[in-house]
């Protein structure tokens, strides 16, 4: 055998896979940083046409993308918001250690603080609700995140019960609209 041969064989096997399964093996590697299968992976997607592949397995990857860079805006955004408000409040209960009063800001503060915690733990809840509305792991549906690394998503991850329900499903449609915006896909319906 050739490698000429090995390859055909390789290409023959990806492209008798089922689409969805083969979008999920392209978001895996991906995900793992493997560039040449995942470009394998997608060069064995069915033409369409005599003129283009079909669009609906690049289109579910190119989503992917989409809404792993909405998660990391939105999840980012907010962790940002919950520190600067957990930040200042420190620097309110130093200044009342000193004598100060300061009572007004510091319940504020307090809000503000319970506020971002909770859109942070609604952001949190969306994603791994939409991931299994779509069907998909988390680590799949958003493939490039960098959220899903950092250890306050995975804190918030661990007791998704405290989260407001209206919030989570707000978002989730969100992620939803987003993921169906990004091209012609029917492989992975949201």
């Amino acid at each position: 055998m050739t490698a000429k041969s090995n390859v055909k064989r390789l290409q023959k096997g990806l492209e008798s896979l089922r689409p969805r399964d083969r979008v999920v093996y392209a978001l895996k590697a991906m995900r793992e940083g493997d560039e040449s299968l995942m470009k394998d992976l997608l060069k064995a997607t069915p033409t369409a046409s005599y003129r283009m592949k079909d669009r609906s397995e690049i289109g579910a990857v190119k989503a992917a993308r989409h809404v792993s860079d909405i998660l990391d805006c939105l999840f980012f955004a907010s962790l940002t918001n919950l520190y600067r408000a957990t930040s200042f409040l420190s620097e309110v209960e130093v200044e009342e250690a000193h004598g100060a009063t300061m009572e007004s800001a510091h319940t504020k503060l307090e809000d503000a603080v319970g506020r971002y915690d909770q859109e942070a733990r609604c952001i949190v809840a969306a994603a791994h609700t939409f991931a299994e509305r779509i069907g998909l792991d988390l680590e799949i549906a958003f493939v490039t995140s960098f959220a899903l690394s950092d250890p306050d998503f995975k804190r918030f991850s661990i007791n998704l019960d405290h989260a407001k329900t209206e919030a989570v499903s707000e978002m989730v449609e969100g992620f939803v609209v987003a993921w169906n915006s990004e091209g012609h896909h029917s492989v992975i319906a949201a």
